[in-house]
């Protein structure tokens, strides 16, 4: 939950108003936020929903309250002209291959702006860029910067850069190994052949992302001036929304905003930065009563969407709206609905009385998965609960799978979450490979849900099955092992018929494992079984050997 730190006299200079303090704890609630404290004019802030990077600010939040207030209403278009700026993308770049770019114009660069604007970088790039995993953002002076057709590109390791707060030129390669903040950040790309680098016209380096700013055009003093933004990620998506968020930061105070043209060389395409093309949604009106519980007229209705900078209209029964780009916490019609719902205000809703008293109990699916838990907890190993949703990278590639029947999310926050799994245990793979320092053995499973994609008669479908899978982690470990822990557990729910068929696994030592049937009341089921190749484990940073198996355990 992101906290957020600023002074009373900023927020009251952007809402245009003076407030008093017993009004914010109402104020921050209708921008998801709760007031943790005020002191000495200092304000905190715990934004409540880690989806929204764009009430991560001072400014973001005073936006969202101009809505709520009525005194800025309607989707927010923001008057952007084209800059003469040119932005040259090239290179190979397995990590931050894409990117994004603004000029900044008119800026009085004061304390209290220069503490908010690295405040909002590092909650962006920390939080909703997974400490820069994901993306990172630089902001420079642009009178040092010499040029307008900046490159973005890749560089020998031997290049000489002089970072933020160095006291000389180093190499990049040392500025991962002797910089502070190289040695924090520098794992994100310390094992690419070259560096990516900005470098401007005359070739000097601004910076070298996602790590450090360079010491001459990254240092941005106090005064007015022009700024030059940027942003490198993974996905396109992900730059243009961290770039437009702190681009709106600095146009909600007085400066004027630029785009930049971005050209990737390699592809040979290239696009103007700063698009504000509104997304669109639209539902069924009744959904609002279905959630709410309450009849709104169609006015209401409208009201309060504009009010949380929708355009919004009612057509044939449908809401039809338009939301901003930087709404990426919007994936269905409920996120809409509740927005609806916070400017009804929550403590507004009458509570109904229950007409119905039922006596809960277990469900049997609920039985049998703690039937299962209980026969491997039985047997000495520690249970896990790892994340559903995942990447394709770590599904796949790092068990160097070629078929994919991954169910894919339409509009993933993260690479990391793009995906739902469809086998479990490279979710286990990667906890023992973050759990090194522990001492061995390690010896760990988890009972979860998986999900794919089948064809039946022609027609795709997504099917669910409740997976166990068992991975163990020690010196020793062997196929025999394993096959032991897997017998002991198939004997202990009830398994019949159970057979063992050889077959080699992509990410499996060849001739160590395989395939696995047996069934459960009416039910055929199977799985696999064997030790991990060195391969594989590499893939994970793993220097343990490890033995496992993955079966489908669904009686019901």
């Amino acid at each position: 939950m992101p906290k957020i730190v600023f002074s009373k006299k900023d927020f009251e200079n952007l809402m245009g108003f003076e407030i008093d303090d017993a009004q914010l704890e109402g104020y921050f609630f209708a921008a998801k936020g709760e007031l943790d404290d005020l002191t000495e004019g200092q304000i905190t802030c715990d934004i409540t929903d880690s989806n929204r990077p764009d009430l991560w600010s001072v400014e973001g939040i005073a936006r969202e309250l101009k809505g709520h207030l009525g005194l800025q209403v309607g989707l927010p278009i923001y008057d952007f002209k084209k800059s003469e700026y040119v932005v040259e993308v090239s290179g190979k770049n397995d990590f931050n291959k894409y990117a994004g770019a603004a000029i900044i114009r008119d800026v009085d660069v004061t304390e209290g702006l220069l503490i908010s604007m690295i405040n909002l970088q590092e909650k962006v790039c920390n939080t909703y860029g997974r400490k820069r995993s994901e993306f990172a953002l630089g902001i420079y002076t642009l009178d040092k910067i010499s040029g307008t057709k900046l490159k973005y590109t890749l560089v020998d390791k031997k290049t000489k850069f002089w970072a933020l707060g160095a006291d000389n030129e180093m190499t990049l390669e040392d500025v991962l190994k002797e910089h502070k903040t190289g040695k924090e950040y520098g794992h994100l790309i310390k094992d690419m052949s070259m560096y990516p680098v900005w470098m401007d016209e005359e070739n000097n380096i601004m910076s070298l992302p996602p790590v450090i700013n360079s010491n001459h055009s990254g240092r941005v003093e106090l005064g007015k001036q022009d700024l030059f933004l940027e942003v490198t990620g993974k996905t396109q998506e992900k730059v243009d929304v961290a770039l437009l968020i702190t681009a709106l930061a600095f146009a909600d105070r007085g400066a004027k905003v630029e785009s930049v043209k971005i050209n990737y060389i390699d592809e040979n395409k290239s696009f103007a930065s700063l698009d504000q093309t509104p997304l669109e949604l639209s539902f069924d009106k009744q959904k609002i009563f279905e959630y709410l519980g309450e009849e709104l007229d169609d006015d209401t209705i409208i009201e309060f969407l504009e009010r949380k900078h929708y355009n919004a209209k009612i057509v044939r029964d449908n809401v039809v709206v338009e939301y901003p780009k930087y709404r990426q916490d919007i994936l269905h019609p409920v996120d809409v609905i509740e927005d609806i719902i916070i400017e009804c205000d929550y403590n507004m809703i009458k509570p109904k009385k229950m007409e119905f008293y039922t006596t809960g109990g277990l469900l049997k699916t609920t039985e049998w998965n703690n039937l299962v838990r209980e026969a491997a907890l039985g047997l000495g190993l520690q249970e896990l609960m790892t994340f559903t949703l995942t990447s394709s990278k770590k599904q796949y590639d790092n068990l160097f799978l070629q078929e994919r029947n991954d169910v894919q999310i339409a509009n993933p926050m993260s690479e990391s979450i793009a995906i739902f799994r469809e086998r479990i245990l490279p979710e286990l793979l990667e906890v023992l490979s973050k759990n090194q320092h522990i001492s061995y053995p390690q010896n760990i499973f988890e009972l979860g849900k998986v999900a794919f994609v089948v064809n039946e008669s022609g027609k795709e479908k997504v099917k669910e099955e409740n997976h166990l899978c068992v991975a163990l982690c020690h010196n020793e470990v062997s196929y025999t092992e394993i096959k032991q822990k897997l017998d002991a557990i198939l004997k202990a729910i009830g398994a019949n018929d159970i057979k063992y068929e050889a077959l080699d696994y992509s990410f499996m030592i060849s001739k160590r494992s395989a395939k696995v049937t047996f069934k459960l009341a009416d039910k055929t089921l199977q799985g696999f079984i064997g030790e991990v190749n060195p391969e594989t484990l590499v893939t994970f940073g793993l220097n343990m050997p490890v033995a496992c198996f993955e079966i489908y355990v669904d009686k019901y």
